[in-house]
């Protein structure tokens, strides 16, 4: 007899293989090497005539009898998972066993089969297909591969408690993925972990790293899209304003959006979500003059304080209200009226804007110019005296900078959230999401260049039920759902996924898949990733941080993983309480902590020094619109405003302007 067998067959369904155990001693030695007979997680095999199935086994325990004459039998349960055939292990099964079958405990070179099936599926190409995620975790003498590309294209989760180790795998794997030089990967960060994970010894970011914090990064608003600048914008607290509000904003828009239109010659394709540059201030201003707007009574021409401008023709009247701050008389002055649609309807709006332009915080996306002129990797690339065409080009250096194309190349872009509103984090990732989505989809396919993009805890910004705005989550199931058609694919990194889209998770098709300790989880989970690894998700609680099990495409079968450490490791550790609370307290500076807490600073002394980056070099091969080169001279005198043209307050600009003057009344008319 075999000294691996351990019993027999007596029970089979579809999978699943019920053994009766009947090895008298549960610790199996063969080859100098001991075997614990049943336990969790461990493979056997059951040998048939041309081929031996392989399983794990998820359950152990004795047989129930009725009669207490008959000493109860140990049954063993396993799930199948595939079969070696001439040497080489194939996922799936075939050929199902029968009652009475043998079953052995798989040995070394049960593994050595299977794993050397792995290389033998690597042979004879001409470049990597895999990386090493780890070591077997029931014979660590065996490395854990994985297939990049089947990881990649078809999405990936990495799930697991807090603590569970999580961020040093997903560090690990984007350590791995870096070595290639042409790699491409941006990495929400919600906390602020990464970046120690990428530095050398002496905290400077690696090279073919580019690292955006709250400092850095420039989101101008208009990029947003329509939905989510009126979710920014529009005051609800008042029912009875809240469709004039969305009225003016969605007119304000398309008109404000003209300017830029004309010089890059988008004028027919403009949209109210053409990621193309207007004016948020000259909207505020606009709001402000429609606010408090009075007609002369039983006339089509504005009642402005100043007498002179209300004999102006009515087009050029609306000219100056959408340039600059009109006055109106205050109270209820004899002989004018209210404007009826806008009079004093759109003060929620104004105020917000107000009170975000004042937010510095806010101040990456809705005070682009400003902040970008205090950025390294922005300033040269931004100019007061932009026309609209101009400042529309932002959004190419911008994606110049999450996909690398600076010099040197950068592999990967990570984008630290941790200094940004809760609340705008959502549209933050959503815009990002959706520029890089749509730049592959606008690519020639023989031109994409594929890209990862890392989600990093994504239940926050991509839930399962969704919030009054989920902007995040349609950009982020857009990519989930088609992302793959276009070399965009996704890794989810989240210690709720029962919080997590559904849509997400299920178009993910490898998961590695550590501690969970919530029934809640591990349901999800399970029913997520198939009902015929329910056995392998129940283990899930008893895992040691750093052991995932790796599940999916990616991988020759289910592998209980020890997951090498990453190197350098993320700043994801916990903190030692009882160390820090059994030393000498360091100095601890409240005054300047609050200090920096009003400033909405994070960083002090050394950390700061850590938080500085050195702004790449944009490749100069990256074609850029005509209209953004050359700058206007900084020297060159302002133009005048409409006002000062119309009331003469300095000499006519010429033929030209008038020209346009005219033809900007004419346009007025027409509405």
């Amino acid at each position: 007899m075999n000294p691996l067998k351990i019993g027999n067959v007596v029970h089979v369904e579809s999978g699943y293989v019920d053994v009766l155990v009947t090895t008298g001693d549960l610790n199996l030695v063969h080859e100098d090497k001991t075997y614990r007979v049943g336990q969790l997680g461990s493979y056997m095999t059951v040998p048939m005539d041309d081929r031996t199935l392989v399983g794990f086994v998820i359950s152990l325990g004795r047989q129930d009898v009725t009669s207490i004459d008959v000493e109860p039998q140990l049954i063993l349960r396993m799930q199948l998972l595939g079969e070696i055939k001439a040497g080489r292990f194939v996922r799936g099964v075939n050929e199902y066993p029968i009652v009475g079958d043998d079953v052995w405990v798989a040995a070394a070179g049960d593994f050595e089969s299977i794993f050397g099936s792995f290389d033998q599926l690597l042979s004879g190409s001409k470049h990597p297909q895999s990386f090493t995620l780890g070591r077997f975790a029931l014979n660590q003498d065996f490395e854990v591969k994985v297939l990049g590309t089947e990881l990649f294209s078809k999405h990936v989760a990495v799930v697991g408690n807090s603590g569970s180790g999580k961020s040093v795998t997903t560090a690990k794997i984007l350590q791995e993925v870096l070595e290639f030089d042409q790699a491409q990967v941006v990495l929400f960060d919600m906390h602020g972990e990464y970046r120690q994970a990428f530095s050398d010894e002496d905290g400077q970011i690696n090279a073919n790293v580019t690292y955006l914090d709250s400092d850095h990064l420039v989101l101008p608003y208009w990029l947003l899209k329509y939905e989510e600048l009126e979710s920014i914008f529009v005051d609800r607290s008042n029912p009875a304003d809240l469709a004039t509000q969305i009225s003016f904003l969605r007119s304000a828009l398309l008109e404000y959006k003209q300017d830029a239109a004309r010089e890059l010659g988008l004028t027919d394709a403009l949209t109210l979500d053409t990621p193309i540059y207007f004016s948020l201030e000259q909207i505020k201003t606009y709001a402000e003059n429609l606010n408090d707007a009075r007609y002369v009574l039983n006339d089509d021409h504005l009642a402005f304080s100043q007498l002179a401008l209300r004999s102006l023709d009515p087009a050029e009247q609306q000219l100056l209200m959408r340039t600059q701050r009109c006055q109106f008389n205050r109270g209820n002055p004899e002989g004018e009226t209210p404007h009826p649609l806008y009079f004093g309807k759109l003060l929620g709006l104004i105020d917000r804007v107000d009170t975000l332009f004042s937010d510095r915080r806010y101040e990456f996306m809705l005070r682009p110019l400003d902040h970008g002129l205090k950025s390294p990797f922005f300033k040269d690339y931004l100019s007061e005296q932009d026309s609209a065409g101009q400042s529309s080009s932002v959004m190419n250096h911008l994606i110049k900078l999450l996909t690398g194309r600076v010099e040197p190349r950068s592999n990967l872009t990570i984008i630290d959230m941790s200094g940004l509103p809760f609340e705008i984090v959502d549209i933050t990732v959503a815009v990002l999401t959706r520029l890089l989505f749509d730049l592959n989809f606008w690519t020639c396919s023989k031109d994409r260049h594929p890209m990862l993009l890392v989600f990093e805890e994504a239940h926050n910004y991509v839930p399962r039920v969704p919030l009054k705005t989920s902007f995040a989550k349609v950009a982020v199931e857009r990519v989930a759902k088609e992302g793959r058609k276009y070399g965009v694919s996704a890794m989810i990194v989240s210690q709720r996924p029962s919080e997590l889209s559904e849509t997400v998770l299920a178009q993910c098709n490898s998961f590695i898949a550590m501690r969970l300790s919530n029934p809640e989880d591990q349901d999800y989970i399970a029913r997520v990733i198939s009902d015929h690894f329910k056995g392998l998700i129940d283990m899930l609680p008893v895992l040691r941080p750093g052991e995932a099990f790796v599940i999916g495409d990616a991988v020759i079968m289910p592998m209980r993983t020890i997951v090498n450490m990453a190197d350098p490791l993320p700043n994801s550790g916990n903190m030692d309480f009882f160390k820090v609370w059994s030393e000498d307290s360091p100095h601890y500076d409240i005054d300047s902590i609050i200090d920096n807490w009003r400033k909405q600073t994070r960083f002090l002394g050394a950390d700061a020094e850590e938080s500085k980056s050195v702004a790449p070099t944009f490749e100069a091969d990256v074609p850029e619109p005509a209209a953004t080169s050359p700058y206007p001279k900084k020297d060159a005198p302002p133009p005048p405003t409409p006002l000062e043209r119309l009331i003469g307050k300095r000499p006519s600009a010429g033929a030209g302007d008038e020209g346009k003057k005219r033809a900007a009344a004419a346009k007025w008319r027409g509405q």
